[in-house]
This record gives C-alpha cells, structure tokens and sequence, in this order.
C-alpha cells in the first residue's frame, strides 16, 4: 500500500528516536482503540480477527461475518447465516496460538460443540500472510 496516494505525509522512521517511536506507536494505538479495531489487550488476537473478517467480507463466495459480541465465549464472529467462527492468531515465526477453552481435557472431552468452524490467520509484521479454515 502506498501512503502517499492515501494522503498520508511519508516520514523516514530511521531517522526517529526511540521516545519519538513510541510517541508514535501510542498515536497509532489510540487511533485503532478508537476505530474498534483493537477490543482487548490482545493486540496480536484482535489483528488477526479484524484481518480474517476482512478478508471473508470481501472475498466472493465466502460467507460474510461480524464479529461477536464483547466477551462471548467460545467465538470470535458469527456468519450471516449463523454459523459460529471461533479465530485463532499465529505470529510467523513463532507459530503457537491460543488455547481453546471448555473442551475438557484428553481424560475427560467435552462433545458439546462450541463452533462450527475455525479460522486460524498467520500473522508477519500484524500484516496477514495466510488464513486457514477448519471444519
């Protein structure tokens, strides 16, 4: 993406100091809190949502979805239809995730299903670089 076409004045980041950096990147937080883009303090978990949103919103023939209410259990975006989407983030090149909660544990499972399916989004840099769908 160009900046510069979107009317956004370009600035040489190496040439920033340290507080300047941080000044900036408290900016840029407040902007995406204020958007709705940011709903917790899971920064990375929140990017990979909006990123797997998006990226369903505007892809043809795939299911439009919102995201769920603040605090729902279990799900992350419910599909026009009503199918449940629970969104996992993975940091390339990390490549761990959250956890799911209320499946028990291998001794004791629990069958009742949460979700119908599951999207896992592979971050680099908070910029998606693959999205995965499970059934």
């Amino acid at each position: 993406m160009n900046l510069d076409k979107l009317g956004v004045k370009l600035m040489d980041i190496d040439k920033l100091e340290a507080n300047d950096l941080w000044r900036l990147y408290s900016e840029v937080h407040e902007k995406l809190v204020e958007k709705n883009e940011i709903r917790s303090k899971n920064i990375t978990g929140d990017r990979g949502e909006q990123a797997a949103i998006d990226f369903y919103n505007n892809t043809p023939n795939l299911p439009k979805l919102q995201m769920a209410p603040p605090s729902t259990q279990n799900i992350d975006a419910i599909s026009v239809k009503g199918d449940r989407y629970s969104i996992k983030t993975i940091t390339f090149p990390n490549k761990t995730t959250g956890v799911f909660h209320g499946y028990g544990t291998p001794e004791n499972p629990i069958y009742d299903k949460k979700f119908e399916y599951l999207i896992v989004v592979v971050l680099k840099s908070f910029k998606p670089i693959m999205i995965y769908e499970f059934s």
